[in-house]
């Protein structure tokens, strides 16, 4: 069998999506798979990357992926979880660094809320979400934001209030396909 070795995979096509769920089960199994499912993507086995988009990729629909049962994708995930009468929200900023004069697209960076009510702070109002993604944004690009660039982005939050004993929210960025550079 010959093999091949693949070097420099760089998502081309992404999309959005977000869901919640709840269940009196568990957060996992339970209500994240419940969030999956709303969200369109219970079927997929799921990568999880950091937080780095490549200046080419170009977003596409969830109906454009046509996607299949089993099949593996990659995405960048903010899950938040809760317990009976907590809300949570779950969020992710993507912010594109463009060069002023050229207006060309030069790369993208991710933030996502992380959140378990048992573990870290979980955000219940979407202006507090919001503030902490756009701060997060603007310290992660602090080292690329020099005179000449400027930033635009994009904020994709879901929020839950778990009238079950558990409760999921997420947002995810699923790259659909990948380039291969030798």
């Amino acid at each position: 069998m010959e093999s091949r070795i693949v070097k420099h995979i760089i998502p081309r096509k992404y999309f959005w999506t977000k869901g919640a769920g709840e269940s009196d089960l568990s957060h996992d199994p339970g209500s994240y798979h419940k969030a999956l499912y709303d969200a369109e993507i219970s079927g997929l086995n799921i990568s999880l990357y950091s937080s780095t988009m490549p200046k080419e990729a170009q977003e596409i629909s969830i109906d454009e992926s046509k996607i299949l049962h089993g099949e593996q994708k990659s995405l960048i995930q903010s899950r938040v979880n809760v317990r009976k009468d907590e809300t949570g929200i779950a969020g992710i900023i993507l912010g594109w660094l463009y060069d002023f004069g050229s207006q060309e697209r030069l790369k993208g960076f991710v933030c996502e809320i992380k959140g378990d009510v048992e573990r870290c702070v979980v955000y219940s109002s979407k202006q507090d979400a919001e503030n902490f993604l756009r701060t997060s944004l603007k310290e992660m690009y602090q080292n690329h934001m020099e005179e000449g660039y400027m930033l635009e982005d994009m904020i994709v939050t879901q929020s839950i209030t778990s009238k079950k004993e558990y409760g999921t929210a997420i947002v995810a960025i699923c790259f659909d396909d990948h380039t291969h550079l030798e």
